[in-house]
């Protein structure tokens, strides 16, 4: 793994964080693991991710097709 910024990377799929308005929040890091081109490829699509948010399972159009690519 590489280290940034005193982080190691790829960073996890998700992590909890304290808020001091909100209180505790989840903080989705998907789009900080993948180049901005792969982003790019799937926006405003439904994505299934492996768990560890390292890769892309499948996306589709609509939330149905994701769950028919991703059985299948």
């Amino acid at each position: 793994m590489a280290e940034n910024n005193g982080r190691e990377w790829p960073l996890p799929a998700h992590e909890f964080f304290d808020d001091p308005v909100y209180g505790k929040g989840i903080r989705f890091n998907f789009a900080l693991n993948h180049p901005d081109e792969e982003m790019a490829r799937h926006r405003g699509r439904f994505v299934a991710w492996s768990f560890d948010g390292s890769k892309v399972l499948a996306s589709a159009a609509n939330i149905g097709d994701i769950s028919k690519k991703s059985t299948a």
